[in-house]
């Protein structure tokens, strides 16, 4: 894991000093482990990166990314900055479907916020809506998972 505070030496493709965050996903135990690096964005990072890259041909992509990305990478200790073969964004941002692009949280002071969760976790079956994420997972990552299991319920299937 790595993380740049407030990078001031990318002033020309993040002259706002966005945060950066990085998972390298190759230090994972085996079977779990590959060669991915992996950016954490968020707010209006991401939705920069989005709106960079939305609708632009794979090659332009590339390079757009790689701009922005490769003051970050390219610090990394034995890592080459050369052998990157690809770099991918989403663009859920621009999904009307993705319900705004935004994440959930509580912010300090937040009083009975667990019931909102738990409102998350069962979703309005009656109007067969569901939510998943981690925002309404039980634990860590299994929000798909959870939202699943409520729909197959619901139908009888489970």
């Amino acid at each position: 894991y790595a993380n740049w505070l407030s990078p001031s030496y990318a002033s020309d493709t993040n002259p706002a000093g966005w945060p950066q965050e990085i998972w390298d996903l190759s230090s994972f135990a085996s079977l779990n482990n590959h060669p991915t690096l992996f950016f954490y964005l968020y707010g209006d990072c991401s939705r920069h990166i989005v709106d960079l890259v939305h609708g632009k041909p794979a090659d332009e992509k590339y390079r757009l990314l790689d701009a922005f990305f490769r003051p970050y990478y390219s610090r990394l200790p034995g890592f080459d900055p050369d052998s990157a073969k690809q770099i991918l964004a989403t663009e859920w941002l621009k999904d009307e479907l993705n319900g705004g692009a935004s994440y959930c949280n509580f912010p300090v002071g937040s009083e009975a916020a667990h019931e909102d969760v738990l409102a998350f976790r069962t979703g309005c079956i009656e109007r067969s809506l569901w939510f998943c994420g981690e925002h309404a997972a039980p634990f860590e990552e299994c929000g798909g998972q959870h939202a699943a299991e409520n729909i197959l319920r619901a139908y009888g299937t489970k």
